[in-house]
């Protein structure tokens, strides 16, 4: 186990911890008994969409993990965690779900729209029947759509994802620490 100071989040429903005892702001909590990872001790993530993945409620604190420590990609549980800030995130939350999806749909738009042009092209380019030209495009465009769907680059679309959640991961965070007046 690692002795370390690492700066994280931690998700709450309201002011109660999991174990049922008030969260408090600027209070230092300390575990006593062993570190098990998802069981015992405080636990947090580094990354705030991390943290969002186990998040019970809307209530997001920053918080300062220190002591003992064992790591995981996602999450860490440590010998103590303080809490430096806390806010209701509800309402920011749900503002970046919202520009999450919306950035999405537009995407799907553009790269399922290219792919149509460049099938009409194609198909007007090689001189063949260009009065179904059009149509042969749309067609060829929801094949391209479906082939997407079921057959996508992997690593084309592993690293698209890092990019996007890494974008999303450091709005929710500078928005979160905006409404508070903090740094993320």
């Amino acid at each position: 186990m690692k002795t370390e100071k690492v700066l994280g989040w931690h998700f709450t429903n309201g002011n109660k911890l999991r174990d049922g005892s008030d969260l408090v702001v600027g209070k230092t909590y300390k575990h006593t008994g062993e570190l098990i990872m998802c069981n015992s001790g405080y636990h947090a993530s580094v990354d705030i969409l991390d943290a969002l993945n186990y998040a019970p409620g809307f209530t997001v604190s920053r918080v300062e993990c220190s002591g003992e420590m064992e790591k995981q990609d996602d999450k860490l549980v440590c010998r103590n965690r303080k809490v430096l800030w806390s806010i209701d995130a509800k309402k920011i939350i749900l503002e970046w779900s919202i520009r999450v999806v919306m950035d999405s749909i537009k995407t799907a738009k553009k790269v399922y729209k290219d792919k149509a042009w460049n099938a009409w092209a194609d198909l007007w380019i090689s001189g063949k029947d260009r009065s179904n030209a059009a149509y042969a495009a749309y067609a060829a465009y929801a094949a391209y759509a479906a082939a997407d769907a079921a057959d996508a680059s992997y690593a084309a679309a592993d690293a698209a994802k890092r990019k996007v959640r890494a974008k999303y991961s450091r709005w929710l965070s500078a928005a979160i620490a905006k409404a508070e007046g903090r740094e993320p």
